[in-house]
């Protein structure tokens, strides 16, 4: 593990950091995932009265009805465009779950950053999704910024496929912010690594904690209502309820109830399916285990979920049980970087093959102390999670 080093020029004295005012921002850095992002803008929820799915056909049912019961002569026209009206809110309520860019255009309004809640993404194929914002729990208070005489900045964050994107204010008031994906801090010098001591304060866990997490990789199981409500909104399934409508209207309309019962019950075997799935999923991910860290200058026993980019850890080996017929697999509980010893891992569940590799001290390669990590270069002492001791 490594941990961020704080620059000469971090502790000079800079201008004022601000967010601005622009609602769309670039996403900047070195992003090697298959869907990249290119720039996000940010929203916030329009009041009900004012969302153009509702306050458009509020005043034409206003005047639909006003027509039909004060103007005889406009009664005709009223009733066939009452039903008229009403498919069209139909339509616009689905393009609203079927298409992002109609959800923002109808329901969201653009905003700065500081005064958003939710946010589009844009990546580099085109497809978009909506994030929520949400704030670093260590931002640091306005109290503390006023008494250091900086302004405060908020520290905002979307995560988006499981990876966290930060918010990076300008110290330029003409340049706009920028989304940076985070990083795990893996580029520090060699040195570094052979003399670290782990985090020393209870106070550098906690902000580590409050920019990385939980080493945990969770997959939420959804609610049967809710799959059941996507698969009822897909266009097809729309399009089959439609049809069964237009059914309905001729004489064997119980064959049409019958078609309409069927495929509710199609719909919800498939759900069922797709949550037995997530199930099967959940199980194949590795359980927690007790890990040996060095904090605060002390050796303690945490829970792997625990860990945090900086902590100094052992690998040790599970003590063989009779019970179990013999010595248990270790995992190992996230990726490190080994800074004494050697250790034999078996990767055969991420590279296939079965040969154990051998790792040794990152200090033992031979290399310049300044040498910034790489996890190519220096993959001899890189030991990847969930490889067997």
């Amino acid at each position: 593990f490594s941990r961020p080093r704080q620059s000469p020029s971090s502790r000079m004295p800079v201008a004022p950091a601000t967010l601005g005012d622009a609602a769309t921002l670039h996403v900047v850095g070195d992003d090697a995932d298959d869907l990249p992002l290119v720039r996000a803008t940010f929203f916030g929820r329009r009041p009900l009265p004012l969302r153009l799915d509702v306050a458009p056909f509020a005043v034409a049912y206003v005047v639909s009805f006003g027509c039909y019961a004060l103007v005889p002569e406009l009664e005709a026209a009223a009733v066939i465009a009452t039903p008229c009206l009403v498919l069209l809110h139909i339509l616009a309520f689905l393009m609203t779950h079927w298409s992002v860019g109609v959800l923002c255009a109808a329901q969201l309004s653009p905003c700065p950053p500081h005064a958003a809640s939710l946010v589009c993404t844009v990546a580099a194929s085109g497809a978009r999704a909506l994030c929520s914002v949400e704030r670093e729990a260590a931002a640091p208070p306005e109290a503390e910024a006023a008494a250091t005489g900086a302004a405060p900045v908020p520290s905002l964050f979307f995560v988006y496929h499981k990876s966290k994107y930060l918010v990076e204010p300008s110290t330029d008031p003409t340049a706009p912010s920028v989304c940076r994906k985070l990083r795990m801090p893996c580029d520090e010098p060699l040195s570094f690594y052979t003399t670290t001591r782990g985090l020393q304060t209870p106070q550098a866990a906690r902000e580590a904690r409050a920019r990385f997490g939980d080493n945990d990789f969770s997959i939420p199981r959804p609610a049967f209502s809710e799959l059941l409500q996507e698969h009822a909104l897909a266009p097809f399934f729309v399009f089959q309820m439609l049809c069964v409508l237009l059914l309905c209207l001729d004489d064997y309309w119980y064959y049409s109830v019958f078609t309409l019962l069927m495929l509710v019950l199609f719909e919800c075997t498939v759900v069922k399916s797709r949550l037995r799935n997530v199930d099967e999923l959940r199980e194949l991910a590795t359980p927690a285990s007790s890990v040996l860290v060095f904090r605060s200058d002390r050796w303690v026993t945490l829970s792997s979920v625990a860990l945090l980019p900086g902590d100094l850890l052992a690998l040790t080996r599970t003590p063989s049980s009779r019970m179990y017929g013999g010595q248990i697999d270790t995992l190992v509980p996230a990726d490190v970087v080994l800074v004494h010893g050697t250790v034999a891992i078996n990767e055969s569940s991420l590279t296939g093959e079965s040969d154990p590799q051998l790792k040794v001290a990152v200090g033992a390669l031979g290399d310049d102390p300044a040498t910034p990590l790489s996890l190519l270069s220096h993959r001899a002492s890189v030991v990847l999670g969930g490889t067997k001791l």
